[in-house]
């Protein structure tokens, strides 16, 4: 009786070996891929921050200068305030 509990046992604990160690491989990779995709993101925040900065700039110096309104109409669509 005892050998067979000890041969149970030895498969359970070699079950549970396989899968912890799957498990660690999955987070593993999964977390490589997570730095990755928020290295891009960060980059892409960054373009979209600078692009915002532009475009209020334009629209401020539009307010100073109206004859860039042409220009940034097709871009930024029919400025406040102009009929």
């Amino acid at each position: 009786m005892k050998n067979g509990t000890t041969t149970i046992l030895n498969v359970v604990l070699g079950i549970c070996l396989v899968l912890a160690i799957i498990f660690f491989l999955q987070t593993y990779f999964l977390s490589a891929e997570v730095r990755a995709l928020n290295g891009q993101i960060s980059g892409i925040n960054g373009w979209r921050q600078a692009l915002q900065s532009l475009a209020a700039d334009c629209a401020e110096y539009s307010k100073k200068n109206p004859a860039i309104n042409p220009i940034l109409e097709p871009v930024i669509g029919k400025q406040p305030g102009t009929k």
